[in-house]
């Protein structure tokens, strides 16, 4: 049986991203001394806020969605 996740609680995620942006990231977590874990949680925040606000504001206009 399934069990769903509580509010506050994480999963491991595994993924491939350019080793160019993962020093990046690194850069600033060491710069402002803060995990990564906390860096990558945070940009992928914002960027799926963006790309809601993004979507909702299409979807206002009657505009169809990207690559329809």
């Amino acid at each position: 049986m399934k069990r769903k996740l509580g509010i506050g609680e994480t999963i491991q995620l595994a993924t491939r991203i350019p080793k160019a942006l993962h020093r990046e990231a690194m850069i600033l977590a060491v710069t402002e001394d803060r995990p990564l874990q906390e860096i990558m949680t945070e940009a992928l925040t914002e960027h799926l806020e963006r790309c809601r606000g993004t979507k909702r504001a299409r979807l206002a206009a009657g505009m169809p969605r990207e690559g329809v």
